[in-house]
């Protein structure tokens, strides 16, 4: 590969060859947050977990030239092994678009709106108050980006790409990448009445 942008031979062998792995635990933050989630998605589920990406080349090269969600990244990240192992979960065909714009453009900057948002809106029968929703949010938005506003990825939809969603009203698929710690953390939750 050159400096060039990566082939689409190259990327989807990346994807193969991306190493993943789970970290053993989140932040006192991220758990309080997921858990207050939990109580609001009360019929349904809510994952969440942290992975270390290894560094390879190719990624590297998309990630630093914002084309991550333009490689597939958003589709390909569910069949890497540590990810697949957590969250079970297949994209359906054409579920996952490779646009910017299909993951709602946010940066570390609207992170903590949206997660205060998802919270306060609550699941179908319970929600959080807004103050306790944005104190929760804002704590778990810097755990989720490392402290990092400038450099960081964030990818966020409403769509229920997979059967894990229960396509009624409450479903939330979250992913962040810091380059800087090589930290990926991902949320997804569903809800119905």
């Amino acid at each position: 590969m050159t400096n060039a942008s990566p082939t689409v031979p190259e990327t989807l062998q990346m994807f193969r060859e991306l190493e993943c792995q789970r970290l053993p635990s989140v932040s006192e933050a991220e758990s309080a947050f997921v858990e207050a989630l939990g109580t609001c998605y009360a019929n349904g589920e809510v994952r969440y977990a942290s992975f270390h990406v290894a560094p390879h080349p190719v990624f590297d090269l998309l990630e630093e030239r914002g084309r991550l969600v333009e490689s597939g990244f958003m589709h390909h990240v569910w069949s890497l092994p540590a990810v697949a192992e957590v969250f079970r979960c297949a994209p359906r065909e054409g579920a996952l678009p490779y646009t910017r714009s299909a993951f709602g453009n946010l940066t570390a900057l609207d992170l903590d709106g949206f997660l205060a948002r998802t919270l306060h809106e609550g699941g179908a029968y319970e929600s959080s108050a807004a103050p306790v929703a944005r104190s929760l949010a804002r704590a778990c938005a810097g755990a989720m980006v490392d402290g990092r506003l400038d450099g960081a990825n964030v990818f966020a939809t409403n769509e229920p790409w997979c059967d894990f969603f229960y396509d009624v009203a409450w479903d939330v698929t979250l992913v962040t990448f810091v380059p800087e710690t090589r930290c990926l953390r991902v949320l997804i939750a569903t809800d119905t009445d």
